[in-house]
């Protein structure tokens, strides 16, 4: 499995675009992401998962925010380089 971060841009644990951490964080363990953390107060997470490309995970994110809190939100994702 990859690392990945994905940031999202206007979601907040409070305030306008509320998505709460724990339920944030469920609702990426649901189609397979593993080792979710998600940052304090930012919505922004780091996440395990078998799928390459950044790109096909950047729009997956994006289609559940927009599936399960009918915000549309710009995300973004970059995985981890492995140090050799």
């Amino acid at each position: 499995m990859k690392r990945y971060a994905a940031f999202l841009r206007g979601i907040h644990t409070s305030g306008r675009h509320k998505m709460p951490r724990a339920e944030w964080r469920s609702q990426l363990e649901k189609p397979g992401f593993r080792e979710v953390r998600a940052c304090l107060n930012s919505g922004n997470v780091a996440f395990s998962s078998g799928k390459d490309g950044t790109g096909r995970l950047t729009k997956q994110i994006a289609s559940m925010i927009r599936e399960q809190s009918d915000f549309d939100i710009p995300v973004f994702a970059i995985s981890k380089k492995r140090r050799t």
